[in-house]
């Protein structure tokens, strides 16, 4: 099929037994990852036209117009630090100390938060970069030294936290009438396992298991 120049496939591809399948296929007519100009910029610089090209003195002239131009940054990234103090205070009346509540979720003497913790996992789960290089980029990126322990941590709590909304896919994929499958070899624990997929254009489950076919499936419950 001919694709006119600036137009795009986006397709959601699947392999079985080495086919390659092209399934719900959309083009885009237009050029994709345009650089738009915003309305409302973060920083605004204006700069100013102090004389003309005759030497005429401009400091005190009206401004006609602008020509903007608009740069597209990254902030400098860096750590934010938040340090909670709970109060303590001594009863008056009976000489009890009390102690004010940390926010929920603030469990230790030191921490990271939840959006840190977010693209630990996101990097390492998403992007697929491995353990190393993700602590690694945390180092270059930010100047934040991370121990792989944090990051296994990470992603088993983020695991932990989406056993309901799996539970919620396999009940949605039980529903439909036409899902499609799909299994790739893979190493784990030092042996042959498969990564099953079960899909429709709007779901996708993915699992490991030590066997094939349907009995993989049965036991996911699919």
């Amino acid at each position: 099929m001919a694709v006119e120049k600036h137009q795009r496939i986006k397709c959601l591809v699947l392999s079985a037994g080495g086919d390659i399948f092209c399934i719900a296929s959309t083009f885009l007519g237009k050029m994709p990852n345009r650089l738009e100009p915003v309305e409302h910029p973060d920083h605004l610089i204006e700069i100013a036209v102090t004389s003309c090209d005759c030497s005429t003195d401009l400091t005190q002239a009206p401004v006609l117009d602008y020509e903007r131009r608009q740069v597209f940054e990254i902030p400098e990234p860096r750590i934010e630090v938040t340090e909670y103090r709970a109060q303590i205070k001594c009863c008056p009346g009976c000489g009890n100390r009390s102690k004010a509540d940390f926010p929920e979720g603030v469990n230790a003497h030191t921490q990271y938060g939840p959006r840190f913790n977010a693209l630990l996992v996101y990097l390492n789960q998403q992007m697929l970069l491995p353990a190393a290089r993700t602590v690694q980029l945390m180092a270059d990126i930010f100047g934040q030294k991370v121990s792989q322990g944090t990051l296994f941590h990470a992603v088993e709590t983020c695991y932990d936290k989406l056993s309901n909304y799996e539970d919620s896919i396999k009940k949605l994929l039980q529903k439909v009438g036409i899902r499609h499958a799909d299994e790739s070899g893979v190493r784990a624990q030092g042996s042959l396992h498969w990564i099953h997929v079960a899909c429709t254009e709007m779901l996708t489950f993915f699992g490991i298991h030590k066997n094939r076919g349907p009995i993989a499936m049965d036991e996911f419950n699919i």
